[in-house]
């Protein structure tokens, strides 16, 4: 089927509705109708990965998060324990706190642990950086290669000068993992080691992934370089990473251009949307006043 042309503004206008339909409160579908419609344009994966996983992520609503702290050195690591939720009910608790605990103390550090949808992170990035704060993300599935699937391993770099980077690498027989980026979180923060251990922590289960977010206060244009310059390094392609650097210019041309969606996610869409609202007859647009 032909792919179907929208806007921007058109998919979050509709996406809210499939949200709710999928079985999100009201609350929580119209916050994250924006990370859909980011990783729809950005990645042309938003709407396929909630076709392909809904009803894990229908089951995993009512489940009750579990919250924790960890002392590392002289950090504190916020834990969540996103229970198998998708990101789009883990991450914005956890960008929250990490952004609060960069305001307050310079760094803020929070570990997601079993949950999945990396490629919907990258709206909550931009989120923070519009902030003024700088983000490092590293999302580990807990269980490769069957984790990778979905999630593979992952590293998104964002500065509030807008730059963005992002790397990964799905490859079962690949040597690279997010432990490759210890020396870019080392300049960021103490016990790097001792902080990346945190990803290893929980119980394996198959495509489900623990994530590490790190929000900062950024020293001056010269330690931004230097940041960018260290994800290069660490993200090389002579271990298999592979390093996106257009993910805002493609967000901007589809606000200019819009944008072209997958004719079966886009039907699937409009599925959710028929649970929320009844579909619009010729009778109840001639009534209309």
């Amino acid at each position: 089927m032909k792919p179907v042309h929208t806007a921007v503004g058109e998919m979050q206008r509709t996406a809210i509705d499939a949200l709710r339909g999928l079985g999100f409160p009201f609350a929580l579908a119209e916050r994250v109708t924006h990370t859909l419609t980011w990783a729809e344009v950005v990645h042309g994966c938003g709407l396929q990965t909630i076709r392909r996983h809904e009803a894990r992520i229908r089951e995993a609503i009512p489940r009750a998060f579990g919250y924790s702290e960890r002392s590392v050195g002289s950090r504190t690591i916020s834990v969540l324990d996103a229970g198998g939720k998708i990101t789009f009910e883990s991450a914005p608790r956890a960008f929250d706190l990490a952004d609060a605990g960069a305001k307050l103390h310079g760094i803020g550090l929070v570990v997601i642990r079993r949950t999945f949808g990396a490629a919907l992170l990258g709206e909550f990035v931009m989120r923070s950086t519009e902030r003024g704060l700088a983000v490092l993300v590293l999302c580990q599935p807990a269980n490769p290669p069957a984790g990778a699937e979905d999630d593979p391993y992952t590293a998104i770099l964002s500065l509030p000068d807008g730059g963005m980077k992002a790397a990964t690498i799905a490859a079962a027989d690949s040597s690279a993992n997010v432990s490759d980026f210890a020396p870019l979180l080392a300049e960021i923060a103490e016990d790097a080691p001792s902080i990346l251990g945190e990803l290893s922590q929980g119980k394996p289960e198959s495509a489900i992934s623990n994530i590490l977010i790190v929000s900062f206060k950024p020293q001056g244009n010269a330690l931004s370089d230097s940041y960018t310059t260290a994800f290069d390094r660490c993200a090389a392609p002579s271990k298999g990473w592979q390093t996106d650097n257009g993910l805002l210019d493609r967000w901007r041309r589809a606000i200019d251009n819009g944008f072209e969606v997958d004719a079966a996610d886009w039907k699937f869409m409009y599925s959710l949307v028929a649970q929320t609202r009844i579909v619009t007859s010729e009778r109840s647009q001639s009534q209309a006043g």
